[in-house]
């Protein structure tokens, strides 16, 4: 999907070896599995960098911004709540 061809273009250029992808990772319709992997703070504290792609409409929808005419004219804003 171009998210995360997106994704490894942007950490290869930053020189990062390794891509961690939550959904190819954890079982993303397996409740317990989620629970576990997402409550393993260590595999988000031990990033060197976190990206959060969340104003696609579907996988295909790429990183806003990162190639030319990629971004849009006007932002949503999303309140995430932990």
């Amino acid at each position: 999907p171009q998210t995360i061809a997106d994704a490894l273009s942007l950490t290869g250029g930053l020189g990062i070896e390794y891509l961690w992808v939550d959904a190819l990772c954890i079982v993303q319709d397996d409740t317990s599995d989620l629970k576990l992997q997402i409550s393993n703070a260590a595999i988000y504290r031990a990033a060197s960098l976190k990206l959060v792609a969340s104003s696609g409409l579907d996988c295909n929808a790429g990183l806003t911004g990162l190639l030319p005419d990629t971004r849009a004219l006007s932002f949503k804003q999303q309140e995430v709540i932990s």
